[in-house]
């Protein structure tokens, strides 16, 4: 799938799971129990030192199993992180932050980037790196009212 597409399912699902746990076999299971729910896009958080073996353990359960998962990693902070999971097959890329450098490498990968931003400044200077989609982060402090706000100066994010 290229960008627009993972992007498009992203917003047609309605809603992108995520999740860490640091047993591989439940990592397993709950990417199973969500694609045997009909999720088709999940976004598994790089928060422990087993993210990235996890990870890997999913991508290759989902190349033999789970057809049509798109499979993304969040808490992605450094270009390092985003170097590795990009190799073990990220699908999409998410940020808790706006950082230039990654989404440099994530787009040098064909990947999408979805950054975090916390304020009209951030969420311009991720429209300027190259950002379709922003992730307001953390939502249980900024909310609806925040999006209803902002959202008539970036109408192309």
């Amino acid at each position: 799938m290229d960008n627009q597409q993972i992007l498009d399912a992203i917003v047609e699902q309605g809603m992108l799971p995520l999740y860490y746990h640091e047993d591989a076999a439940t990592s397993l299971e709950l990417a199973q129990t969500l694609y045997k729910a009909g999720v088709r896009v999940i976004e598994y958080t790089n928060r422990g030192d087993n993210a990235i073996d996890n990870f890997k353990l999913l991508i290759q359960e989902r190349n033999k199993n789970m057809p049509g998962l798109l499979l993304g990693i969040g808490t992605i902070k450094t270009t390092a992180d985003a170097n590795n999971f990009l190799q073990a097959g990220a699908d999409f890329i998410i940020c808790p932050i706006v950082v230039p450098a990654v989404a440099a490498v994530v787009h040098k990968a064909g990947k999408l980037w979805i950054p975090g931003c916390m304020t009209v400044t951030e969420v311009a200077l991720a429209e300027e790196s190259g950002a379709k989609l922003a992730k307001l982060f953390p939502g249980n402090v900024l909310g609806s009212s925040f999006v209803s706000a902002i959202k008539d100066l970036f109408p192309g994010l």
